[in-house]
């Protein structure tokens, strides 16, 4: 169905799932009770994986392709996903939560949705490559955990940070 690179397809265990497990289970401790957000989900990185692996926490993925809500309306159906929703545009109300985006955004674009969107006790989850620097975040966004991990059949190495979200006006000393 074309719903991830066609070049992935061979290495699809490494490059996908277990980049979303690692991203997922490094995000969880961070969920609590508040729910969790895949903006531009695509084929249901990482948010089906976080769904399958955090059954008591809700998820809502955000994708505006057709053909990629139809896959994962499948999917979701299929698994019994009872915690996830599934919705093609997202809304500009303030949501508060866990914010994700695999390979969706740079992660400069990312902080600026992000600011729309988030309030106060919200938390943004980047990942880069892990040979890349730390993401700077901008002065409303506290880094709240940094980590690296390496991907099975030597696809390297990946990184996570964790930024929580303090609007200037609420930020503290």
């Amino acid at each position: 169905m074309n719903l991830v690179s066609a070049r992935t397809l061979p290495n699809a265990y490494a490059v996908h799932y277990a980049d979303s497990i690692h991203i997922c289970d490094i995000a969880a401790p961070h969920c609590g009770s508040i729910p969790a957000f895949d903006i531009g989900t695509g084929a249901g990185f990482p948010g089906i994986v976080f769904a399958i692996r955090n059954p008591n926490n809700a998820i809502t993925l955000f994708e505006k392709s057709n053909k990629k809500c139809l896959f994962l309306r499948e999917v979701i159906s299929e698994l019994g996903l009872g915690n996830v929703r599934l919705e093609q545009e997202l809304p500009q109300h303030l949501y508060r939560g866990v914010f994700f985006a695999r390979a969706t955004f740079p992660p400069a674009e990312f902080f600026q949705i992000f600011r729309g969107r988030g309030v106060t006790g919200s938390y943004l989850v980047v990942n880069t490559g892990g040979k890349s620097e730390p993401v700077n975040a901008p002065h409303d966004f506290v880094e709240k955990e940094n980590r690296l991990y390496v991907l099975p059949e030597d696809f390297g190495r990946r990184r996570v940070q964790i930024f929580g979200y303090v609007p200037r006006e609420t930020k503290t000393n």
